[in-house]
């Protein structure tokens, strides 16, 4: 039972760093305001951690 809240912990905060990462990388993208360096690799390093995190659930 406890491996099963934690693992639905873990893919509840998977799923938060993929919805983050593709918000930073598609602001980076889209809006001229958001345009950084910066933003597009918290972007990509959130969906990168997401990915970590799901290798560790499986």
């Amino acid at each position: 039972m406890m491996e099963l809240a934690t693992n639905a912990i873990l893919g509840l905060f998977s799923l938060l760093f993929f919805m983050w990462g593709a918000i930073f990388f598609c602001l980076s993208i889209l809006s001229e305001r958001f345009r950084h360096k910066m933003t597009a690799t918290l972007g990509t390093v959130s969906v990168s951690v997401a990915m970590l995190i799901t290798l560790a659930i499986g």
